[in-house]
């Protein structure tokens, strides 16, 4: 999907679902990502991730639009627009909106530990130094299994 097809489709959501007409700018940003999308105030931009579309599909891209559309809305009608505000919730379960973005898939553990004592196993994103942890278990010496 272009980024032409990407705003067309943001206007058109933004004018069923909100009443409301989108005047901003829309783009795919390759560099996000653990979230969906994102708006930012001061650009008057949204910003989509293109691996919703092609790892989850058009469905949950529609419904990160939508969550994202309840920022833009309630930033340009005065009214609070972060995640924490009830404002913002009753919007997004009013409208149908994803409250998170389902896992992309990228979040595989790279590195695989195991205690050499009672055998437990550690999962871990990032290498960690097994001469300066012990296991929480057993407090038994850790080894690198995996990579």
């Amino acid at each position: 999907m272009k980024e032409q097809d990407l705003e067309n489709l943001v206007r058109e959501i933004a004018a069923q679902n909100f009443a409301f007409s989108f005047q901003g700018q829309v783009t795919w940003n390759q560099r996000l990502r653990t979230t969906g999308g994102r708006f930012i105030p001061r650009q008057d931009r949204l910003e989509f991730n293109p691996k919703v579309l092609k790892v989850l599909g058009k469905d949950t891209l529609i419904g990160i639009i939508k969550h994202e559309l309840c920022h833009y809305c309630l930033f340009h009608w005065g009214q609070p627009y972060q995640h924490k505000d009830k404002v913002f919730k009753d919007l997004l379960k009013s409208v149908g909106g994803l409250r998170f973005t389902p896992a992309l898939g990228d979040s595989a553990p790279r590195y695989i530990y195991r205690c050499k004592r009672c055998g437990q196993k550690y999962y871990r994103q990032r290498r960690m130094n097994i001469n300066k942890y012990a296991c929480g278990t057993c407090q038994g010496p850790i080894s690198l299994i995996d990579r």
